[in-house]
C-alpha cells in the first residue's frame, strides 16, 4: 500500500465559528437599535423645543416692535377686529394650494425667515388620527391661543396688552 500524500490544511473558519460570530453581531445590533431610536427621539424633542423657543423670542420681538401688542392669533375676523388681516402665521385667505407660500405673509416670518421653525420634526399622523384635517397642519405644528387677543367676539371685548 502506497501512503497518500497529505494535503496541506487550509486555514479558515468552520461553519460553527462563522455562525457564532454572526449571532454575536446580531445580538449587538439588537442592543444598539433601541438606543439609537431613543437618541433620534431625543434629537427630535430638542429641535421641537428649539422651535418653540424661537417662536417665543419672535413673539417678544414682535411685541417690542409694536408697542407691546401681541400678534393676532388667527382667532377670526369679526366686528371686534374688522381689519384683522395679518395674523402670526399667515395672511388670509389660505387654501391647500397656497398654504405653504402663505406662511411668508404672516407677522412672524420677517423675524424668522425660515419655514422650518414653524414645524416640529416629530409632528406626524402618528401623533393623532386627525392630523392633516385642518389646513394649517400642512404648515405648522404650533398654535397660538385665542387668549392672546382676548378671544375677541362682538360681545367679548379684546384684551389689548399684556
Amino acid at each position: 500500500m502506497v501512503p497518500r500524500p497529505q494535503r496541506p490544511r487550509i486555514a479558515g473558519f468552520t461553519l460553527v465559528e462563522l455562525l457564532v460570530v454572526i449571532g454575536i453581531i446580531a445580538l449587538l445590533i439588537s442592543i444598539l437599535v433601541p438606543a439609537l431610536s431613543k437618541a433620534r427621539e431625543q434629537s427630535l424633542r430638542v429641535k421641537c423645543l428649539s422651535n418653540v423657543r424661537q417662536l417665543a423670542m419672535v413673539t417678544q420681538m414682535y411685541a417690542n416692535d409694536n408697542k407691546m401688542w401681541l400678534p393676532f392669533s388667527s382667532w377670526g375676523q369679526d366686528s371686534t377686529y374688522p381689519n384683522a388681516v395679518v395674523n402670526w402665521l399667515y395672511t388670509p385667505p389660505i387654501t391647500e394650494a397656497n398654504a405653504y407660500q402663505r406662511l411668508e405673509t404672516g407677522s412672524f416670518y420677517p423675524y424668522l425667515k425660515t419655514h422650518e421653525a414653524y414645524k416640529c420634526p416629530g409632528h406626524s399622523s402618528l401623533d393623532r388620527p386627525t392630523f392633516g384635517t385642518h389646513i394649517t397642519d400642512q404648515i405648522t405644528s404650533y398654535l397660538m391661543n385665542g387668549a392672546t387677543c382676548g378671544y375677541p367676539t362682538s360681545t367679548n371685548p379684546p384684551i389689548p396688552q399684556f
